[in-house]
């Protein structure tokens, strides 16, 4: 009986090594068994003598997997230098090497999609060398000066082909020399319309013929039919696209940009992980000053509890850590103004200019002149206001606020916006805005960005907690819930307002609660 058992397992490519278990041929009875190929040894039961050895099975798959990227890398004109015996899997690290000896690694996930060299195709992203680094920006009109390449958000210092020097991330100078571009800002819309929609994508609307650099348009991304806001600054010289697929992209890219910002003005964030607050993305210990970048998906109710950012932030404030909560959309759509929000928590005087309140004049401003403002230098942009006052500093508005009736109550006077342009100081400003304003007032500070403390040095009273609320989140970008509101007809299907848009692919995403602030 054990030779025949022997004999059937030998036809299978196993040897006999024990019988471990069961009655010698019984269907359940388990021996220890060693194939004859690659001699690994296993415990199988009698029912299974025919199986095939999964170490030559998975050896066999990585030899046709291992041809087929060589296949693939030939057909690029490329040759894989790695050795196959340190190939795992298609996820592992090859090296490989292009008719021009560029050598880089790459997954062979990535390798079976490539369509080139990347650093022929201009799409590399690893740290350059020296050599590579100066033929690279000479291919893009520019001959390099200094700087080290370790991605495409290192600064480089570099001359055009007219000799203008500048210093940039290395990202931008594709998009040509800033001087020379200048020179020509106001070119017509009609050909930068041209430019953007050679790329694919669709302007919408128009714009003034005599436009400058910084004015903005609307853009449709022809990815994800995403409108986004853009201007000739940051579509050409900056070559911002799309935010919706900036993001899809890369959830740490924004992350990255912001602490590399962080210390280009001076200071060094760390990422850390306090016990009692949790982990803190970019933690400047001199200012006890802790600044996160939330993605908005997985600080979504996807991921998250709808009270999370509120008790990060309550928790951060008992251990005396000033805690700003980012989201990721505001730092691609808003970055300048995120960037002075940061300066005036840091009281970073180098970057902020100071104005003093008595020096300017007070004024009731025109609707352009507030909407203008506001939509420039608010994160929340312009909203609905009843009165406007605006402290003027050689003939340009300096500081802002608006008044307008709560939206429920109608019978309260809230201040709807304060606003100071960016990267400026406005020494005793709300103070002489606020002794115009009539009483009382209410108003809110929102804990992702601000103690309240501007509204308790000028005699604001807190009067109130606010839980958190929300927005919500899909394919990258927030919206408003109350453009989420149920519609007449879907009142009739009996589900809830969270049980719709949870139907449409949306999650609520909750901030980090306000605190309401009365004014007598």
């Amino acid at each position: 009986m054990l030779e025949e058992i022997k004999n059937q397992f030998a036809i299978n490519g196993y040897l006999l090594v024990d019988h471990t278990s069961g009655t010698l041929g019984a269907y359940e009875s388990r021996y220890i068994v060693e194939c004859t190929k690659c001699k690994t040894q296993k415990t199988t039961a009698w029912q299974y003598r025919s199986s095939q050895c999964m170490t030559c099975r998975f050896s066999l798959l990585r030899d046709n997997l291992w041809a087929a990227l060589n296949n693939k890398a030939n057909s690029l004109q490329m040759h894989i230098i790695s050795r196959r015996d340190e190939f795992t899997n298609e996820r592992g690290d090859i090296e490989i090497e292009c008719e021009k000896s560029h050598k880089y690694t790459i997954s062979g996930v990535h390798l079976k999609k490539t369509k080139g060299c990347k650093f022929c195709l201009g799409k590399n992203t690893d740290k350059l060398d020296l050599h590579n680094l100066s033929l690279t920006m000479r291919d893009n009109g520019w001959r390099y000066i200094s700087g080290d390449y370790e991605n495409k958000e290192s600064l480089i210092t570099a001359a055009c082909s007219a000799g203008h020097k500048i210093t940039k991330k290395y990202r931008a100078f594709s998009a040509g020399c800033v001087t020379c571009q200048h020179l020509n800002q106001r070119s017509s819309f009609k050909e930068l319309a041209n430019i953007i929609e050679s790329e694919g994508y669709k302007v919408v609307g128009a714009a003034d013929e005599d436009f400058t650099f910084e004015t903005k348009f609307s853009v449709l991304c022809p990815l994800c039919s995403n409108e986004f806001r853009t201007s000739r600054r940051a579509f050409i010289t900056d070559e911002t696209r799309c935010p919706h697929c900036a993001l899809a992209k890369n959830f740490s890219a924004g992350e990255l940009e912001l602490t590399e910002w962080l210390r280009s003005v001076g200071y060094y964030p760390e990422k850390v992980k306090i016990a009692a607050v949790g982990e803190i993305d970019a933690f400047i210990r001199e200012k006890s000053l802790g600044v996160e970048f939330n993605g908005i998906y997985f600080h979504s109710n996807a991921h998250v509890e709808n009270s999370y950012h509120y008790k990060k932030y309550c928790n951060a404030l008992e251990q005396g850590i000033r805690l700003i909560q980012i989201w990721e959309d505001e730092w691609y759509v808003n970055k300048d103004i995120i960037k002075s929000i940061l300066l005036q928590v840091l009281k970073h005087e180098k970057n902020l200019t100071k104005v003093h309140a008595r020096k300017c004049d007070l004024i009731q401003p025109k609707k352009e002149t507030v909407e203008a403002f506001l939509e420039k230098n608010h994160l929340m942009g312009w909203a609905p206001y009843s009165a406007a006052l605006a402290l003027y500093y050689e003939n340009e508005p300096v500081q802002m606020l608006t008044l307008a009736h709560h939206h429920r109550t109608g019978s309260e006077i809230t201040l709807s916006r304060l606003c100071t342009k960016m990267n400026t100081t406005v020494v005793g400003g709300f103070s002489k805005l606020l002794s115009q304003c009539p009483k009382p007032l209410v108003t809110w500070s929102d804990n992702r960005f601000s103690n309240g403390d501007v509204y308790a040095k000028v005699g604001f009273k807190q009067d109130g907690i606010v839980p958190p609320d929300y927005q919500y989140v899909k394919s990258g970008m927030r919206v408003s819930k109350q453009s989420m509101r149920k519609k007449e007809d879907e009142k009739l299907t009996g589900k809830t307002e969270l049980e719709l848009r949870a139907d449409q692919g949306y999650y609520r995403i909750y901030d980090a609660g306000k605190i309401k602030w009365q004014y007598r």
